[in-house]
């Protein structure tokens, strides 16, 4: 792990890893004149996951093989999805918050949604969604 020391010297103690990192996205509202912009950076933000996406696919299918690269083909598949951007538009548009906050929120959504499903695969599969939307988090 990497960190910025904040003074010279050694330390020890307990480490704490905050896997959530949707609790830490900020919700804010945003007034008519910026959905258009809120919409713009959604975007953009997909287009720069999509190509990371596709460069990570490459990649493994280089060095490991075109079978283990398929994964990322599932991520492709929910980064492309009309109804899930749909909805995601549509949350910045008609409750005018920011388009991370409507990520998380379409996340957060799915997440209800998958819990419920009996299918242990089916189940596992909101991994994947988490996956996309911490890749337009973290870059």
């Amino acid at each position: 792990m990497k960190g910025v020391a904040a003074s010279p010297g050694v330390t020890m103690g307990k480490v704490c890893i905050h896997r959530d990192i949707f609790s830490h996205v900020p919700t804010y509202a945003i007034k008519d004149h910026q959905i258009g912009t809120e919409i713009q950076k959604l975007k953009k933000a997909i287009e720069e996951i999509e190509e990371a996406i596709r460069r990570d696919q490459e990649r493994i299918k280089q060095q490991v093989g075109s079978k283990d690269a398929e994964i990322f083909s599932a991520h492709l598949s929910i980064v492309k999805d009309s109804r899930f951007l749909s909805e995601v538009l549509e949350k910045i548009a008609t409750q005018k918050i920011n388009a991370e906050a409507a990520v998380c929120s379409q996340i957060r959504g799915y997440e209800e949604v998958f819990s419920k499903i009996e299918d242990p695969y089916l189940k596992d599969r909101v991994l994947d969604i988490r996956d996309i939307g911490e890749l337009a988090f973290l870059g």
